[in-house]
């Protein structure tokens, strides 16, 4: 029977719409692949930062296959100290081409960055160093796939005389081979390996094919992940998290479908603030299983945005920020933003209403302000003069005058406008 921890449990009933995520536990990692220290017979060096265009090379490591899925956690590397090299190490993981055992080199991009390691602080005797890889860097390694696992001098003092010496095997006998980085190019060498340890969960749920479908603010968006297990474990739930830059807020735990290869999905109203307009958008999923832990797909995040589309109809025309513009016309807002509107009426129409969909209520206001903070729908309505209902503050274009301002009440019910105040013409220079 799949079951949820006490613990979790009684946090989501307590408060399922605030709960913020802490993970209670993990597995026991694995090792995924590794040629072992005792194999060392030399050495290459790491004397140049990457990447060396220069004999010396700036990065090394080995080409191996999978024999499982895996989600990878962490690798080490063997490393010996000369002189004083100072700066930073990091682990990174490739595709490769070529046939691992012979002339398998890294290829493309880096699949996954690891934390960094100061070189400062290292020994002077070969000793193992750890290297971790989390959040979207704690990637799926496919099973029966090729990979290579490398490490790099960064940001690095190093040279000729301050170097880090990494352990090798000079007649190698892993089933993949040595690779390394010197002259701007990817090298192999098939007949030395590289000390190495690589390390993943086996029992495991593993998150791909992360979407979402909407990035507009008050309009709903679809997310969805696909979780796949590895080991012998069942796929329990999973709680959806999102982040307008607040702080992540959990949505309630749901069930899974089945137990492997199945959707997590939900579709929700996005529901930023106006002051978040703009903000990069934050989502992940967690996922338990019947090991009774907790596990993450990687951080995703879009830019939360509003459009605003306006309309108005053939008796007079609507200004922007004191701009014209067409009708129809749609804009898309990715900062905080302040409008205000102006309608003109042509010399024999009025104003009646502005209507804001998702407003409780149309506005009789002329000029009309509001925030942006929804995707929504601004409409003018004009009229006849002498018809409508409504009253406020109107503009009236006259020929050879400017703006005629105008304050008016029409009487409901009546083809006719009953006129208060005067009118200010301002003759045109």
């Amino acid at each position: 029977m799949r079951k949820l921890s006490a613990l979790i449990l009684a946090l989501l009933l307590i408060a399922p719409g605030t709960l913020f995520f802490i993970q209670g536990g993990r597995a026991s990692d694995d090792l995924i692949d590794s040629y072992p220290t005792s194999e060392r017979s030399t050495n290459w060096n790491l004397a140049d930062v990457h990447p060396a265009d220069l004999p010396q090379y700036s990065a090394v490591g080995q080409a191996f296959t999978t024999n499982a899925l895996y989600k990878v956690t962490s690798c080490k590397f063997y490393f010996d100290q000369v002189g004083s090299p100072t700066g930073y190490l990091q682990c990174r993981i490739y595709e490769v081409t070529g046939t691992v055992g012979s002339s398998a080199v890294p290829t493309g991009d880096a699949l996954a960055y690891s934390s960094f390691l100061y070189s400062g602080t290292m020994a002077t005797d070969y000793t193992l160093y750890e290297f971790t890889f989390t959040g979207s860097n704690s990637i799926n390694l496919e099973a029966s796939h090729n990979y290579a696992v490398v490490v790099i001098a960064y940001n690095s003092t190093i040279n000729g005389s301050n170097l880090l010496s990494v352990g090798i095997d000079s007649s190698g006998t892993h089933a993949g081979n040595g690779v390394g980085f010197n002259n701007g190019n990817w090298v192999v060498s098939s007949n030395r390996d590289t000390i190495f340890y690589i390390y993943g969960l086996s029992d495991s749920l593993i998150a791909s094919n992360e979407a979402y479908t909407n990035n507009e603010n008050g309009d709903l968006s679809s997310f969805s992940s696909y979780w796949v297990r590895s080991g012998t474990i069942e796929a329990s739930g999973y709680i959806f998290s999102l982040n307008y830059g607040a702080g992540y807020v959990n949505d309630t735990w749901t069930a899974f479908s089945g137990i492997n290869n199945v959707w997590a999905n939900l579709t929700k109203t996005l529901t930023g603030s106006a002051s978040q307009i703009g903000n990069t958008v934050y989502y992940k999923t967690y996922a338990n299983a019947s090991n009774g832990l907790w596990y993450v797909s990687a951080t995703n995040s879009f830019i939360l945005q509003a459009t605003v589309t306006f309309y108005f109809n053939s008796g007079g025309h609507i200004e922007r920020n004191d701009t014209a513009i067409n009708n129809a016309t749609s804009t898309s807002y990715t900062t905080p933003t302040y409008l205000k509107m102006d309608a003109l009426a042509n010399s024999t129409y009025q104003f009646l209403s502005w209507n804001l969909t998702n407003s409780i209520a149309s506005s009789l206001d002329n000029p009309y302000s509001f925030s942006v903070v929804n995707k929504t729908s601004l409409s003018c309505s004009f009229a006849p003069g002498g018809s409508g209902s409504g009253g406020g503050l109107i503009k009236i274009l006259s020929s050879g005058y400017s703006e005629t301002d105008l304050f008016f009440y029409v009487m409901l019910g009546s083809c006719s406008a009953l006129f208060f105040g005067f009118v200010l013409g301002r003759k045109r220079h």
